[in-house]
């Protein structure tokens, strides 16, 4: 998910959009929000598991420098566009209803399936 807050004008000026989400509730928001989804799949317990282990919500990056230019901004989206957010090598298994994959957790410093 990539979002604005704000855009470029016919002049080529950044306007901003005036609105702002606090950092803190985006990483809770986001949490809930992807596990309100996985509750269809996941036991009520693992669930839970998550929100005792991420008690300030899931990572989310957010870019603190700003895109200066429409060039930049047309750079900085094609690289998502170009750069899976779950890369092929990482698939394990697919059956037309889930995806599998494996992620290396940075804080245990291991690889999970």
């Amino acid at each position: 998910m990539i979002v604005t807050e704000g855009g470029f004008n016919k002049e080529g000026k950044f306007v901003s959009s005036g609105d702002y989400i606090p950092y803190n509730a985006l990483h809770k928001n986001w949490e809930y929000n992807i596990l309100n989804e996985l509750k269809k799949y996941l036991s009520k317990g693992i669930i839970d598991l998550a929100y005792r282990k991420y008690p300030d919500g899931f990572c989310v990056y957010v870019r603190e420098e700003r895109i200066s230019s429409r060039k930049g901004l047309a750079k900085y989206l094609g690289r998502y566009v170009r750069h899976p957010a779950i890369a092929n090598t990482r698939i394990v298994a697919y059956n037309w209803e889930a995806v599998r994959f494996y992620w290396k957790d940075q804080k245990i410093k291991s690889i999970i399936r």
